[in-house]
C-alpha cells in the first residue's frame, strides 16, 4: 500500500485498516478512509445500493475514475458492479436497491429466493452464464427483481438480490 493514511485490506478480519503497512501503526492523525473509497473494499453489511455502468463506461474501462467520481466501490476488481451505502445521483448506468446478498449455499439461496418465480439475471465475473443460472434457480425471465451473480473480493460466489431504485 501507499504511504500515510492509505487503507490496507485485512483478509483475516475483512476490514480496512488505516495503518500504512500490515502490523505497523499509522500516524496518529491519519484520516479514516470512508467506506465508499476505492481504497477500501466495501463490507456487504453496508451495501444498500448497486450500480451497473452503461455500455460506454464498460467499454471505456475507467472503473477507478468512476468509483472516485461517484463515491462508489467495486464489489470486486473484475466484477464491474458498484455498491454504496447511500443513493448516488447521476450515475452513468442503472441503479438498484439491494434487498439481500446471498451465497450459493443451498439453504441460504432457498431462503433468499423464497416465493420468487421470476427474475432478471445479470452475471458478472461468475462461472455460469445467465441462462444456466436461471435453470439452476428454476426462475422465469422478467419481473421486478434483478439478480446480480458475481464473485466477491474474497473469491466467494454471491447473488445480490435487488429491485430498481426509484
Amino acid at each position: 500500500m501507499v504511504g500515510d493514511g492509505a487503507a490496507e485490506w485485512s483478509e483475516t478480519t475483512g476490514t480496512a485498516d488505516a495503518a500504512g503497512a500490515a502490523g505497523s501503526p499509522g500516524p496518529a492523525d491519519a484520516p479514516a478512509v470512508p467506506a465508499h473509497s476505492p481504497a477500501a473494499p466495501p463490507d456487504a453489511a453496508s451495501w444498500r445500493y448497486l450500480y451497473e455502468p452503461n455500455a460506454s463506461i464498460m467499454k471505456a474501462g475507467c472503473f477507478d475514475a468512476l468509483a472516485e467520481r461517484y463515491g462508489v466501490a467495486q464489489v470486486a476488481p473484475n466484477s464491474h458492479v458498484f455498491v454504496s451505502a447511500e443513493p448516488v445521483d447521476g450515475f452513468p448506468g442503472r441503479g438498484f436497491r439491494i434487498e439481500t446478498v446471498t451465497t450459493m449455499g443451498r439453504k441460504e439461496l432457498r431462503r433468499a429466493l423464497a416465493g420468487m418465480d421470476r427474475a432478471n439475471i445479470t452475471v458478472r465475473n461468475f462461472p455460469m452464464g445467465a441462462e444456466q443460472l436461471r435453470r439452476k434457480l428454476r426462475l422465469k425471465d422478467g419481473g421486478d427483481v434483478y439478480l446480480f451473480a458475481t464473485t466477491l473480493r474474497d473469491g466467494r460466489r454471491a447473488i445480490i438480490v435487488t429491485t430498481k431504485a426509484a
